[in-house]
């Protein structure tokens, strides 16, 4: 999901796309991987997440 990550998938996160606290889903459409990194950046950081296409 993040450009240029580089992980293995058992290494990933589940990421909520539009954030479980906002009503977000927990679904295969509002979820997507992120390293561990990514996703701490994306919750505490400010970061959002942009779907290009469905």
């Amino acid at each position: 999901m993040f450009p240029y990550a580089v992980n293995l998938s058992r290494a990933m996160d589940l990421d909520h796309q539009i954030p479980y606290s906002e009503g977000g889903p927990t679904s295969t459409d509002n979820l997507g991987p992120a390293t561990r990194t990514h996703h701490r950046i994306k919750t505490h950081d400010g970061w959002e997440v942009r779907q290009p296409s469905p």
